[in-house]
């Protein structure tokens, strides 16, 4: 590429312009650098093109005119009020914001719908830019040719509400993307952001006893239920919280920062909650099915059918086939088939319980008899 250094941010590539050769400057290709504030930057003595673009807001230096309150308040609110999370949580958000250093580690939220999840992301995208964030949905995995141009030069990810099975198949990209510099995904993909979880209920995750990748929390209460923050509504707080943008970022340059603290996830009672789910989930479900324990899917956000199973199950002795998936993927924000449940719940039980000759028709639909119960 020549650059005509006379043009600010202005690339010459098969254009023709009026100017002496002093003016043009040789530069070997294009890099992302995030974390170097140069335009252009020398690599093993090669001069590239820094695509990195900062917002306005990473040009901020100094300290904030005015603290914050309503954006603290927020963070506060969505991490349950943990003080120690809440000093975690903003030196994680710091330390890439501030310092370019992608923590190693991260964050999963989860809790009712409206605490604020929603305007986290949008913070954070006024932060780095919108095209250097990106939130994922479960149609975001469907292939790694979606996924690569949602995750490659991104300062921020927030995967949400994705489901039980994407996070137990996806396992190796979330493990790889937080832990390295490159990930595979059909290319090599150089990982700069950092990734945030969120989701209304926490048995969408699958978490082992040995990670070290995950800091988990439940968020507070809905923002309705405290008048939005003493702002009065959903609006209102939004544009308050604009107003602050400059004042958090200068905040969050000013912070301390312990990078040390990021070194390790925090250990909380959601996660060590999701571990204890993710080593029993299916187990407990296959045996509240085989016990009709009725009083375990009370849980179930389908109240019509938690009303069906409950009548099944307690004046008949009995569960619709066609139920157990549906109850499944309500739990645990799944979206597995009838078929792929039921070909696990044969795998756990050895008395035939889920076998074809334990299900009987009465008129559309098929009906399973747990043990000790008369047909």
């Amino acid at each position: 590429y020549l650059i005509d250094n006379k043009k600010e941010n202005q690339m010459t590539k098969n254009k023709k312009y009026k100017l002496s050769t002093h003016q043009l400057k040789y530069i070997h290709g294009e890099r992302y650098r995030p974390n170097n504030p140069n335009k252009y930057i020398i690599e093993d003595g090669i001069e590239y093109l820094n695509t990195a673009v900062p917002t306005s807001f990473m040009k901020l230096n100094g300290k904030p005119e005015n603290e914050p309150k309503a954006i603290l308040d927020l963070l506060f609110n969505l991490l349950g009020f943990d003080h120690m999370f809440f000093e975690y949580f903003l030196n994680w958000i710091a330390c890439n914001f501030a310092l370019g250093k992608r923590p190693l580690t991260a964050v999963i939220i989860f809790g009712l719908e409206g605490t604020g999840k929603g305007i986290l992301y949008h913070i954070m995208e006024k932060l780095y830019g919108k095209e250097y964030c990106s939130q994922l949905n479960a149609e975001s995995f469907k292939s790694d040719y979606k996924l690569a141009p949602s995750v490659e030069n991104k300062r921020f990810i927030n995967c949400d509400e994705i489901t039980l099975s994407i996070h137990r198949n996806r396992e190796p990209f979330f493990k790889g993307y937080i832990a390295n510099p490159t990930f595979k995904l059909g290319k090599t993909i150089e990982n700069h952001g950092q990734i945030l979880f969120t989701a209304n209920y926490f048995t969408v995750f699958k978490i082992n006893d040995r990670d070290r990748r995950y800091s988990c929390k439940e968020s507070g209460f809905k923002l309705e239920e405290n008048n939005f923050l003493g702002f009065g509504s959903y609006e209102a707080l939004e544009a308050k919280i604009d107003s602050e943008l400059p004042d958090f970022a200068k905040y969050l340059k000013s912070l301390n920062i312990d990078v040390d603290l990021l070194k390790e996830p925090l250990d909380t009672p959601e996660k060590r909650l999701i571990i204890g789910m993710s080593k029993s989930y299916l187990k407990d479900f296959h045996d509240a099915l085989v016990n009709l324990n009725i009083d375990y899917f009370s849980r179930l956000r389908n109240s019509k059918l938690f009303e069906a199973m409950d009548k099944d199950m307690r004046f008949y002795s009995r569960i619709n086939r066609a139920n157990v998936a549906l109850a499944y993927n309500d739990l645990f924000g799944d979206n597995i088939s009838t078929a792929d449940i039921m070909k696990q719940l044969r795998a756990l039980n050895q008395e035939g319980i889920f076998e074809e000759y334990n299900i009987l028709h009465s008129g559309s639909n098929h009906y399973i008899y747990p043990k000790g119960k008369k047909i």
